[in-house]
């Protein structure tokens, strides 16, 4: 064998030991984001007619048993089941619609395919209706425990009842421009801004001077130890315990509009001020209740820019059993959208209202009543979410 062949074969076993020692080397993984996913398929949708917030079934094939591996689209609308297997997706509707019915394409993919599926229709009912349009101004709003409406109308000088049966009838004489609330014993709390006074009316509608004590109250809810809290309009926040001692929480804020007590947190809106296109705070908070007063505050949403996305000078909030802040804004030609807010911060615009300025909001049967500012309606809203329970519906 000559010198030459012998360095040819011997160069050749070099590279080979080199190349199968960094074969062995080589890291093993796998695609974190396999492609050739097999494209999922809808054969039904049960029901294909359905608020936004229901639970709904999509039957079909090729799904993941892993629900976060599936995306649905409903429109424009994205969806993630809450269980599946390869064959079915148990998933609630987005929140979608306004005061038409409204078909839309729902279709499916999952992760690791490169196509959606085939789309079915699927149509949202109605979410926004008129509640009642004869009032002259509407604007403190409550239920009690049998759904029985009751609205302030300051126009009339009057307290209004509403039956779930639609018959309205005056269930009090008196002036009301801010918001009401009931206590265990069957009272109804008016706020009367105007005159720095808050009423009590019982329940055979007689009216008598609860405090005159705070300056423009306008919005008005009560703890699970019977502490009254009261939005002093442009000022601050007070509370009134069961003995008549009346104090002022200190809250910064520069245009307080509306309280809402629940978990043990006082949340409050601050709609700060309009002049100069939006100044001031523009934002939604809350702080724990304690013996004192308050504890340190905690941003709910907020918008110092004043962009107006969701919520454009919030003014009448309130709160669903899981969390949610429901709002409306202040404002005359501001943002008509009824926004939600979940707990873990983000926001979502439930439907653009046909008019802006809108005051207060009531919770009952999954729906929200909001009161307008002088057009004399309440809107309803079907939000799928039951609200909080008032005080006065015990603990």
């Amino acid at each position: 064998m000559n010198i030459n062949r012998l360095k040819y074969i011997l160069i050749i076993s070099i590279v080979g030991l080199i190349i199968l020692n960094c074969e062995e080397k080589l890291p093993t993984w796998e695609d974190p984001n396999p492609s050739g996913a097999l494209t999922p398929a809808i054969s039904s949708i049960e029901p294909d007619t359905a608020f936004g917030g229901e639970p709904v079934v999509i039957r079909g094939s090729n799904f993941n048993p892993n629900p976060d591996k599936n995306f649905i689209a409903f429109g424009k609308s994205a969806a993630e089941p809450d269980s599946s297997n390869d064959s079915t997706l148990y998933v609630t509707t987005p929140t979608v619609g306004g005061m038409d019915y409204m078909t839309i394409d729902v279709k499916v993919t999952v992760d690791g395919c490169e196509y959606w599926s085939n789309e079915l229709d699927f149509t949202f009912p109605p979410i926004l209706s008129i509640f009642r349009d004869d009032f002259s101004c509407s604007r403190g709003i409550e239920f009690d425990q049998d759904g029985n409406c009751y609205v302030s109308d300051p126009d009339d000088w009057a307290i209004y009842k509403i039956t779930p049966a639609g018959d309205k009838s005056v269930y009090a004489w008196t002036s009301g421009s801010g918001d009401l609330v009931f206590d265990r014993d069957g009272y109804l709390y008016v706020c009367n801004r105007w005159d720095d006074e808050i009423y009590r009316i019982d329940q055979a509608g007689n009216e008598e001077l609860f405090t005159d004590q705070i300056s423009a109250p306008f919005c008005i809810d009560m703890d699970d130890d019977g502490n009254m809290y009261v939005v002093s309009k442009w000022n601050d926040i007070y509370r009134i315990t069961p003995g008549m001692d009346i104090s002022a929480l200190g809250i910064e804020c520069d245009g307080p509009q509306s309280i809402r007590v629940f978990e043990g947190y006082l949340y409050w809106s601050d709609a700060g001020s309009v002049e100069g296109g939006g100044e001031g705070y523009n934002h939604i908070m809350r702080a724990p209740i304690t013996a004192e007063g308050v504890g340190t505050a905690e941003v709910v949403y907020e918008d110092p820019d004043w962009t107006g996305t969701f919520i454009w000078g919030p003014s009448g909030i309130n709160i669903g059993t899981k969390g949610n802040v429901y709002a409306v804004s202040q404002w005359w030609d501001g943002n008509k959208n009824l926004a939600k807010f979940t707990p873990d911060g983000s926001g979502q615009v439930i439907v653009e209202l046909p008019t802006s300025n809108n005051k207060f909001i009531a919770f009952w049967d999954k729906c929200v009543y909001i009161t307008t500012q002088w057009e004399g309606v309440i809107y309803k809203v079907y939000v799928g979410e039951e609200g909080a329970h008032p005080y006065a519906w015990g603990p």
